[in-house]
């Protein structure tokens, strides 16, 4: 047996070496390498899970190393590397406050390409627990299996908040937490049992609610909480699916209208403001500033849906909002006027230091 056990890791160790193939007499391109995602030259925390990473376009064989101060790694794979989790944060744990070099060399049509090397750069700062998101597989007949799941950052272990095969028929999505505090989370059940769902104070503080009014277009999407956690912003919106008879087109989500109100946790009762109610604008995409003193929204003039969906584009709009006395300012301001873009912007998110405005422009 002993003998038999070395034959065999003397076997093994030379099938390994013979399917690595010598990057030999490469081309040098002076230019970084097309990977997916791109890591070329970024920041990472350093408990952060394996850049595991493809090659952009299609290759025969990917050849990398990513090179630290102690330990060297290297991999040759088809078309993608898959970093061991044990290897890699052996690497960063050596690495903190210090950079990896990342050679890269595609081999395709016989020939190997060398790209210039990058860095990814180790931070002494660590990565938050998780990402929560909806998980749907792509498609648009049916939804089948979806649901709210959280990942762990620091590795790839995913769990489920809620899942829709404990509502038949259901779709679950629109989520959202107050500053990220898993205690306070509403989040939207859509179908024939969908409801609000609204957490205030951990599990099973839980209320399902009907909030589909004779004032309202839809029951209440999209949230965010304001950061004293009494008011939660809320758009309606009456979303339709268009197909189209353009080959390359297959498909639209639109909204034919859309509105915003905010519900009032305390008093249990939506507040409706007619300057964001508008029947010639669409609004969408609310969001508090860190101050609660302003809530953002995307604006749109009303269009003919789905005829006039191309000319439909978003500004950047914000009215005040009073948290003690539940009211709206006097006038709308245009913050980012899709007319003079010529874009739309979707998703604004303020930064919890009131620093910064983010949001999607296309």
């Amino acid at each position: 047996m002993k003998y038999l056990n070395i034959f065999l890791f003397i076997f093994l160790s030379a099938f390994v070496t013979s399917c690595t193939k010598s990057v030999t007499n490469p081309i040098v391109c002076n230019q970084y390498p097309k990977i997916y995602p791109d890591y070329v030259n970024v920041t990472i925390p350093q408990n952060i899970a394996p850049l595991n990473f493809m090659a952009a376009p299609s290759v025969d064989l990917l050849d990398v190393v990513i090179k630290g101060t102690k330990t060297t790694l290297h991999f040759q794979e088809n078309q993608s590397i898959e970093i061991p989790i044990k290897k890699w944060k052996k690497l960063l744990k050596e690495n903190v406050g210090k950079s990896l070099t990342v050679s890269v060399c595609f081999y395709k049509n016989k020939q190997w390409k060398k790209y210039k090397d990058f860095v990814i750069r180790i931070s002494g700062d660590t990565i938050d627990y998780g990402l929560v998101y909806r998980l749907i597989a792509p498609g648009y007949e049916v939804y089948s299996k979806m649901g709210i799941y959280q990942r762990n950052l620091s590795n790839f272990d995913q769990t489920p908040i809620i899942e829709n095969t404990l509502v038949t028929g259901s779709c679950v999505n629109c989520h959202a937490f107050k500053h990220n505090n898993p205690d306070c989370v509403s989040f939207h059940v859509r179908g024939e049992h969908g409801a609000t769902v609204l957490q205030m104070n951990g599990p099973g503080s839980e209320k399902f609610m009907d909030t589909k009014t004779a004032k309202t277009i839809s029951s209440c999407v999209y949230p965010y909480w304001h950061p004293d956690g009494r008011y939660i912003a809320y758009s309606n919106n009456g979303t339709k699916q268009a197909f189209h008879s353009v080959r390359n087109e297959r498909i639209e989500v639109v909204d034919k209208e859309s509105d915003i109100v905010v519900y009032d946790t305390k008093e249990n009762k939506l507040l409706l403001c007619p300057r964001i109610m508008t029947k010639g604008a669409f609004e969408t995409f609310p969001v508090f500033s860190a101050d609660g003193k302003k809530l953002y929204f995307c604006s749109a003039y009303a269009k003919k849906i789905p005829d006039q969906y191309k000319d439909i584009k978003y500004s950047l709009c914000g009215i005040d909002f009073d948290a003690q006395h539940g009211t709206f300012g006097n006038k709308v301001d245009t913050l980012i006027s899709a007319h003079n873009t010529g874009k739309s912007i979707s998703f604004p998110r303020p930064s919890f230091d009131g620093k910064y405005l983010m949001f999607v422009m296309f």
